[in-house]
């Protein structure tokens, strides 16, 4: 059985950054839905990382193998899920009900958290919305999901590039992704390269 390196800094050293890509057609619901997850090495783990260079070389391919599809396995779950397929309907009408601007004032620029990375605390910003109901039973979820498997930050984005839901609330939450790519062009890119060719569970690694 192979085994991944439990080591926060060893598995750092493996990519500083993935982004992957799990898209799904919902024919029923008639939209796709796209899950990202982005992890990213924390700053303060660059230095012990760059110790570890060596550590990385003697990395099989098997241990990369075995952590990449530990990655799909979580995003195929996610995609399969009839009740997650919904509610990323939902995310998008209420996202869009609720208009754009007014979530992101919600949940980061009038967040009791907005001048800190903290912003995923908010479960529910307690304005009555549709969204924020639905926000407050899908975050607590991805963000068990977020701390257990230590990923930098989960995304939904909708078939039109909009990102209806972010763990972090970072600057591109409940932007459209294409519309403001420098934002986050990592996530961009992955976008585009998997709605120019969609398939059912398609993964894309950036």
């Amino acid at each position: 059985m192979q085994v991944l390196p439990q080591d926060k800094a060893e598995r750092a050293a493996i990519l500083s950054w993935i982004v992957i890509i799990v898209v799904t057609a919902s024919v029923a619901l008639g939209l796709s839905t796209i899950f990202m997850t982005y992890i990213a090495t924390e700053k303060s783990l660059i230095k012990e990382t760059e110790k570890k260079l060596q550590g990385f070389l003697t990395i099989s391919s098997d241990h990369l193998n075995y952590y990449f599809e530990s990655i799909k396995k979580d995003l195929n779950l996610l995609a399969a899920s009839e009740t997650m397929q919904i509610d990323s309907v939902k995310l998008h009408n209420t996202l869009l009900k609720t208009g754009k601007k007014q979530i992101k004032k919600l949940y980061v620029t009038n967040s009791p958290y907005s001048n800190s990375a903290d912003k995923y605390k908010l479960i529910n910003a307690q304005d009555g919305s549709e969204y924020s109901a639905l926000h407050e039973s899908t975050h607590k979820w991805f963000l068990q999901l977020k701390k257990e498997h230590e990923y930098e930050d989960i995304f939904i984005l909708d078939h039109e590039g909009n990102v209806t839901y972010s763990v972090n609330k970072d600057s591109i939450f409940s932007q459209n992704i294409m519309e403001n790519p420098s934002l986050n062009q990592t996530l961009a890119t992955a976008f585009l390269i998997a709605t120019q060719n969609p398939e059912e569970n398609q993964h894309v690694f950036i």
